[in-house]
C-alpha cells in the first residue's frame, strides 16, 4: 500500500479514536432526521424495490394476532398488510414523524376504501426503548421488515422474546451490513480521502450473516421456522442523477450525517464520481427470518410416596 494511502488510513483513525472519546457519535436522532428529509420521497425511490421481498414476508405472518407490534413502520407499507390481515391492535413505531404521517396517510385511506378489524396506534419512539417498556408476555407478533439494523438487533431479539406471549412470532426482514457493496466502498474511500470531513463516530450493528442472527435466536429460546439470506438486485439511475437518488432511499439513513453528503462541495463530488464509476454492486443484501418463543413442556409431577406405596388390595 503506497505510504500517502496508509498516512490516510491512520489520520481517519485517529479522527474516529478522537470523535469516540469526546462522544460524538452517530445516534438514532441522525437517522431520523434523515428519514424526515426523504419520508415523501421513499416509496417511489425504494419501496417499489422492496415490496415482492417484503411481501414474501407478510405470507409467513398472515394467521391472525391479537396484539401485533411493529417496528420501524416507516411509510406504512407492512402496516396497511398488517391491519387486514389481524386483529385487535397494532402499534406501529418508528423514529421518524414524518415517515409516521406518511404511514397514517396510508391507513387512514385503507380505512376509508375497506373494512379492517385491527386498530392501529402510531407511536414515534426508538424502537429499543420502546420494547424495553412492554410488559412481559403482552404480544403475539412483532413485526419489523428493513429496521432493526438502525437499532442493535441482539438486544432486539432478547426483547423480543421477552415481550412475546408462548406461542408468540417474531417475523424480521434486516439489511446485512455493507448491503449495498458499491456504496459502502464509494462511503468508505471517501472517509478514507477526505478524513477530515467525517463528523461522527460510527459503530454499526447492522448483522453481518444470518448465522449471527440465529446465535441471537437460540441464545434466547427461539425456534427458528424461516432464516435466509438473500438479496434484491436494483438497477440504479443514470450517471448523474445516482447521488440524488440515493440520498431518497435510506441506504445512507444517518451517515449523511458522517459525512456532508447533502452538501455541495469535494466530498460530495467525490462520492458522487466514485456512484457513477460503476454498474456492479447494487444489490440490497438482507437477511429474513421468522422464529416463534417457545411455549413451556409441559412436566409430569409424581408422587415418589404415592407411586411407591403398596397396593392394599393385592
Amino acid at each position: 500500500m503506497p505510504a500517502k494511502q496508509i498516512l490516510k488510513r491512520i489520520r481517519l483513525n485517529l479522527r474516529a479514536m478522537r470523535l469516540a472519546l469526546i462522544g460524538r457519535w452517530l445516534t438514532p436522532n441522525d437517522v431520523a432526521a434523515s428519514y424526515d428529509a426523504l419520508a415523501t420521497h421513499y416509496d417511489a425511490n425504494w419501496l417499489v424495490h422492496l415490496c415482492r421481498t417484503t411481501d414474501r414476508l407478510h405470507e409467513l405472518t398472515s394467521a391472525p394476532a391479537l396484539r401485533t407490534i411493529e417496528l420501524g413502520c416507516g411509510s406504512g407499507y407492512s402496516t396497511c398488510f398488517l391491519r387486514q390481515n389481524t386483529n385487535g391492535v397494532i402499534t406501529a413505531v418508528d423514529i421518524s414523524q414524518n415517515m409516521l404521517d406518511q404511514a397514517a396517510m396510508k391507513i387512514d385511506q385503507l380505512a376509508a376504501d375497506t373494512s379492517g378489524n385491527a386498530k392501529v396506534e402510531f407511536v414515534r419512539d426508538d424502537m429499543l426503548r420502546f420494547l424495553q417498556r412492554q410488559p412481559d408476555a403482552s404480544t403475539d407478533l412483532i413485526f419489523s421488515a428493513w429496521a432493526i439494523g438502525y437499532s442493535v438487533p441482539g438486544k432486539i431479539i432478547d426483547q423480543s422474546h421477552r415481550v412475546l406471549k408462548p406461542g408468540g412470532r417474531l417475523a424480521v426482514i434486516v439489511n446485512r451490513l455493507a448491503t449495498m457493496p458499491v456504496v459502502f466502498e464509494a462511503f468508505r474511500k471517501t472517509m478514507r480521502t477526505f478524513p477530515n470531513a467525517f463528523d461522527k463516530a460510527i459503530w454499526p450493528h447492522f448483522p453481518k450473516n444470518k448465522n449471527e442472527i440465529a446465535r441471537h435466536l437460540k441464545r434466547n429460546g427461539f425456534s427458528i421456522k424461516l432464516l435466509e439470506e438473500n438479496y434484491v438486485a436494483v438497477t440504479p439511475p443514470p450517471v448523474g442523477e445516482r447521488l440524488n437518488w440515493l440520498l431518497g432511499t435510506g441506504v445512507l439513513a444517518g451517515f449523511d450525517s458522517v459525512l456532508p453528503l447533502r452538501e455541495p462541495g469535494e466530498v460530495q463530488r467525490f462520492f458522487e464520481t466514485q456512484l457513477d464509476q460503476t454498474d456492479t454492486g447494487w444489490e440490497h443484501h438482507y437477511i429474513m427470518f421468522l422464529a416463534e418463543k417457545e411455549r413451556p413442556r409441559l412436566s409430569l409431577k409424581i408422587d415418589r410416596q404415592t407411586s411407591l406405596k403398596p397396593n392394599s388390595s393385592r
